[in-house]
């Protein structure tokens, strides 16, 4: 079958899976807080995308959506010089698609899935149009704080090839970017280092991600290093050396360590492909097992509503905070209601991007009260999600 076809053919499967999950995710107040408030370059992306489209959930996702496939073409083309053979190259394809930080970027507003586009940006212009790699270094400098991170790992890179006026621009640029941002390392020692690990397994699944490290680990000790290595390795040490310190983000370092999938992938088909086939058998299970975890991840993104009837508690959910506020929204409206004094202040800045104004003249309470006129619930088919009064205020 024609490789492009193929390449195709999982770039509108992803496309259309992530489609199909946004019906069921309302806005969170994190991305509430970036639609409303923010001035950042995603701010405005999305601010654009619900000027087309109207308020609603489709025209919020659909920008990371278009990022994110943007972000899978970046990939496809980078990997060709480590991952030469075209088949190869799509297993790496569908294993970055399954990766469940992946996922993430890819359905909900936030900096990571532009970060990543940035970076995997830049990689492919270093690789086919180095000028102009140069001049989108000096514009990242103004899109977001966290590109530092990308001129510390060129920095090292371009020190070790001695590419002194990359090493002058790109460690002129983490300086000036410092002086511009800031970077906060105050506080006492926390001791966040095992769950900073924990998260990355969490982000990468375990089993990917301990091959990831592994990796790394691996081309330090070998020449030559690429700047795929120096910006991967860099920002992931130094994210473990802040977390002896500090709860660090780890949304903001995670993006860099994706560029390193294509040295994993290199390493994995080179190792295995050394062996005599009789010794490879190791190197097949720990890909199946791998690959059939990240299909049991993706499985539960795309299903994930149905994962309530294993909790007693619907807030112990995972994604219970990309739930309720549109359905409210609609409940409301439904009552005649287009504003509302909400208890829950994050909920109250939610039900805005609906179209629930704030007013007086309802109040919406979680807890019961005496005179509410009416009862507001949502369910999952049996199972009580949230539930709410709401109470006409006396003129």
């Amino acid at each position: 079958m024609n490789i492009r076809l193929l390449f195709l053919t999982f770039l509108s499967f992803d496309a259309l899976l992530l489609v199909f999950v946004i019906p069921d995710l309302s806005i969170s107040y994190h991305e509430a807080q970036i639609f409303f408030n923010d001035t950042t370059l995603i701010h405005y992306l999305i601010s654009f995308s619900t000027s087309l489209f109207g308020q609603n959930n489709f025209a919020l996702r659909v920008p990371m959506i278009v990022l994110h496939i943007l972000s899978v073409i970046l990939l496809y083309a980078i990997a060709k010089p480590y991952v030469t053979r075209e088949y190869d190259r799509l297993w790496l394809i569908g294993i970055y698609m399954l990766l469940p930080g992946i996922i993430s970027v890819a359905l909900l507003v936030d900096d990571a899935g532009l970060v990543l586009f940035f970076v995997l940006l830049y990689i492919f212009l270093v690789q086919r149009y180095k000028k102009f790699s140069y001049l989108l270094l000096v514009f990242l400098m103004f899109i977001d704080e966290s590109f530092m991170f990308l001129y510390m790992g060129v920095s090292f890179y371009a020190y070790e090839h001695q590419k002194n006026r990359l090493f002058l621009m790109s460690t002129g640029l983490f300086i000036f970017s410092l002086l511009l941002y800031g970077f906060d390392v105050s506080g006492a020692p926390q001791g966040q280092f095992l769950d900073t690990l924990g998260i990355y397994a969490v982000v990468f699944s375990p089993i990917l991600f301990l091959y990831l490290f592994y990796t790394l680990y691996r081309r330090a000790l070998l020449a030559p290093r690429d700047q795929l290595f120096y910006i991967a390795s860099s920002a992931f040490l130094l994210s473990l050396l802040l977390s002896f310190r500090q709860k660090i983000n780890v949304e903001i370092f995670a993006p860099y360590l994706m560029v390193a999938l294509p040295l994993a992938v290199q390493n994995f088909y080179h190792s295995l492909r050394i062996r005599l086939p009789r010794f490879r058998t190791k190197y097949h299970v720990l890909f199946i097992i791998s690959f059939l975890l990240l299909i049991l991840n993706a499985v539960s993104v795309f299903l994930h509503k149905d994962i309530y009837y294993l909790l007693k508690n619907p807030k112990d959910h995972f994604a219970y905070r990309l739930h309720i506020a549109d359905t409210l929204a609609q409940k409301l409206q439904a009552k005649g209601i287009t504003c509302i004094d909400a208890d829950d202040k994050q909920m109250q800045l939610r039900l805005r991007f609906y179209g629930i104004e704030y007013c007086d003249k309802y109040q919406l309470s979680e807890s019961k009260e005496k005179n509410s006129t009416n009862t507001v619930t949502i369910l999952h088919r049996d199972i009580i999600l949230y539930q709410a009064s709401v109470t006409k205020v006396p003129d």
